[in-house]
């Protein structure tokens, strides 16, 4: 039996082993356990928000406000707030985009709690890589493509839970982070945005917030550039590239807000900066023996 016929009866399996939508709407009037990761993510959610009680008061929606001012949530707050969420869409019917949005909120910040509940780890301070300093930093700025590859880092960032499947529903379905910022922000804050990051100095773009950016685009062109690893496309893990559980061969980082989780295994590290969370996941993955995926030598980028 050839290779493509092995991974292709994998497959099938795999696809035996999740719930059919028809198989969701028995577990949603039977009100069944399901899980939240799969397909039909608005449908899994509809079968999870009916094992709430509802409230006896229809409380105010909390989705926007934690996506505006991001926390790291206990299982008790995560479950507050779903059961809010869930006792609004009992008492009343609500559009298709809202029980999306939903959805994909609770499915991304189901996740950061469930990180955030594993044994908790002391973020990495000592000093990894000496090509990352203040100085490289604005020599960087010269470099049109660190500019470049910081806009499209920031958009990717930028966008919070849920966000995508609402603008989508919005803008024509399409999911792009570009697409999502240009419908739910206004045209100043994405001007301002793309020209900081364009033509600004080092001071303005970190008086503005947005220096991660850079030092991520920095990282990613490096770990291109001598290992072939598309770092900011496999190691960040945002709300808008969340999909669900995932398996990974090295350290993870999820970018929630202004709070980074480093991630490996069974333990984290919460980290207040980039800076911070890169040191932590280079030297998780030091701690590892400096090799990960089999062949990516994580080493040969801290010099």
């Amino acid at each position: 039996m050839n290779v493509t016929t092995m991974q292709s009866k994998r497959k099938r399996v795999a696809g035996h082993q999740e719930e059919t939508a028809e198989q969701l709407l028995k577990a949603y009037r039977d009100e069944s356990p399901v899980s939240r990761d799969g397909k039909h993510a608005m449908l899994r959610w509809l079968v999870m928000a009916c094992s709430y009680e509802p409230l006896d008061d229809v409380p105010p929606c909390p989705m926007d406000r934690a996506n505006a001012i991001p926390f790291v949530p206990t299982a008790d707050q995560l479950e507050e707030m779903e059961q809010a969420v869930a006792t609004r869409v009992m008492a009343s019917e609500q559009p298709e985009e809202y029980l999306n949005y939903a959805a994909h909120f609770f499915k991304w910040w189901d996740k950061i709690a469930a990180i955030a509940s594993t044994p908790r780890v002391p973020p990495y301070t000592g000093q990894t890589c000496a090509w990352l300093s203040e100085r490289d930093i604005e020599r960087s700025l010269v470099v049109p493509d660190i500019r470049r590859g910081a806009i499209k880092l920031a958009q990717k960032l930028e966008v919070r839970a849920g966000e995508s499947h609402v603008a989508a529903a919005q803008a024509g379905n399409s999911r792009s982070c570009s697409a999502t910022l240009q419908a739910l922000r206004t045209g100043e804050w994405n001007g301002t945005m793309h020209q900081t990051l364009m033509y600004a100095t080092a001071t303005e773009i970190y008086n503005r917030g947005l220096l991660s950016y850079v030092y991520f685009a920095m990282i990613h062109g490096r770990y291109l550039g001598r290992l072939n690893f598309a770092w900011a496309d496999v190691v960040l893990v945002t709300p808008s590239t969340y999909e669900g559980a995932r398996d990974s061969a090295w350290p993870l980082i999820y970018v929630h807000g202004s709070e980074y989780l480093v991630q490996w295994g069974s333990r984290h590290s919460r980290c207040a900066n980039a800076a911070l969370a890169f040191n932590t996941w280079v030297q998780m993955c030091i701690d590892l023996g400096g090799i990960i995926g089999g062949r990516y030598d994580v080493r040969k980028c801290t010099i």
